[in-house]
């Protein structure tokens, strides 16, 4: 499944930037160490987050837009 396909089947309302970010998560393959990094840090992870309910950087990427969207749950 590429990117697109897993950004419609959740069903997110983002801002491009929002969407950027997931898509970076998402291929975090292609993405360098050095974005991923910095969106680690920016998100405190793993520091402060259950790395046992949220074991990658795309599934706290994933909490984060549910959460501030609740009205739109992942499907």
């Amino acid at each position: 499944m590429n990117f697109d396909e897993w950004y419609e089947r959740r069903g997110f309302d983002a801002t491009p930037g929002e969407k950027e970010l997931m898509e970076i998560a998402f291929t975090s393959g292609v993405a360098s160490n050095r974005e991923l990094s910095e969106i680690a840090s920016t998100l405190h992870y793993p520091e402060c987050w259950d790395t046992a309910a949220y074991p990658t950087l795309l599934n706290v990427v994933e909490e984060i837009f549910v959460c501030s969207n609740c009205s739109r749950r992942s499907k």
